[in-house]
């Protein structure tokens, strides 16, 4: 019978003394990402991954190197580039099949307008002729026949008329309807599945969107790259359903703590982004700040233990003449620099510039 986990031990000694025994055995190659698939396993905290093993122990199933990357790739790594790639396919199927549908709606209402087109010229044509025979002398029965062929007619168009109306009735809303999906498709492949933020194909859009309206008006905004402090740890201590519970509470917290114009997205696994619009300098500091504060004071209890988690960020600020890449960069070695000073902080343009005058 195949050992399997029955409960965590003491430390990581005692685990290492199970796991690495155990992969030889089962002829594992000892490799990094191998290695802490079992350590998980035979640690327990992480109760999905070790349901996961069970049942493959149970199947008798081969742990190969496929085995082991679907493991890693299910509880140990989200891949948000197979996501976004996942979105983008989603949105085009659903601009295609709206395509089709959109031309299967369109079509019967031009076969109808071309319908009330040459039916609308026939009517024209006997109501002149009828004008014409009223201009001649008529007898009474002659006078009353055209009338009621006039009425005749009249009606004829007239119930037409409100056919044309109604089918272009049940087209408008099936396009409506059809607008409303394509726009429900378009959020959905701009919005990240774990925290429900932005996500980076929507951030690049707004970034290059934002640098070029601030090359165009003038004025200023800014962007902030945030990056959860010491997030390994919290993943390795007690598991990836964790960590996500996290990133969904930091998430909510930075969302709350900006204003309607401000955008918040999540820019890579746990690094977010902030683009303030229409602010100075001093102002976006005092809002990443501020929002640094409130996520370092939540209490997080995992498991009848407290946790206190941080965040660092980079400050830039967007205005004439800088790219999309500049800003990036520029916000990218401010993080640097508050991850490098320590921690926990926020740094700006201005940092980086005297940081660079005390190294030369």
């Amino acid at each position: 019978m195949e050992e399997q986990h029955s409960g965590p031990p003491a430390g990581a000694t005692e685990i290492a003394k199970r796991t690495i025994p155990f992969m030889s055995r089962k002829g594992i190659p000892l490799t990094p990402d191998n290695y802490r698939i079992w350590f998980e396993y035979f640690r327990g905290t992480m109760t999905e991954l070790v349901q996961a093993i069970d049942e493959l122990l149970n199947r008798g199933e081969v742990f190969n190197e496929k085995t082991h990357e679907d493991l890693t790739r299910r509880f140990l790594r989200r891949d948000l580039r197979e996501e976004s790639e996942r979105k983008i396919a989603d949105e085009m199927r659903a601009v295609d099949e709206a395509s089709g549908a959109s031309r299967k709606i369109i079509e019967p209402m031009v076969k109808s307008l071309e319908g009330w087109s040459g039916a609308s010229a026939t009517y024209g044509q006997k109501l002149q002729a009828m004008v014409t025979r009223f201009a001649e002398p008529q007898d009474a029965r002659t006078l009353s026949e055209i009338v009621r062929g006039l009425a005749d007619e009249t009606t004829r168009i007239s119930q037409q008329n409100r056919e044309i109306s109604d089918e272009m009735g049940r087209s408008s809303r099936q396009l409506d309807e059809l607008r409303h999906n394509l726009e429900t498709a378009r959020t959905e492949a701009r919005t990240d599945d774990l925290t429900r933020l932005l996500n980076r194909r929507a951030f690049n859009e707004a970034l290059a969107e934002e640098t070029r309206r601030a090359g165009g008006e003038g004025g200023q905004s800014a962007l902030a790259i945030a990056d959860i402090d010491h997030f390994k740890r919290i993943n390795d201590t007690y598991g990836h359903m964790v960590g996500d519970k996290a990133l969904k509470a930091i998430a909510g917290q930075l969302r709350a703590g900006v204003s309607v114009r401000d955008s918040v997205f999540r820019y890579g696994g746990e690094e977010f982004a902030v683009i303030l619009r229409n602010t100075s300098p001093k102002k976006a500091a005092g809002v990443m700040n501020a929002l640094r504060l409130e996520v370092g004071e939540h209490e997080f209890v995992v498991r009848d233990q407290m946790e206190r988690i941080t965040i660092s960020a980079g400050l830039a600020m967007i205005g004439a003449g800088m790219t999309d890449d500049s800003v990036q960069r520029a916000a990218d070695e401010a993080l640097y620099l508050a991850k490098s000073s320590g921690r926990n902080q926020v740094k700006t343009g201005e940092d980086l510039a005297a940081a660079h005058a005390a190294r030369t």
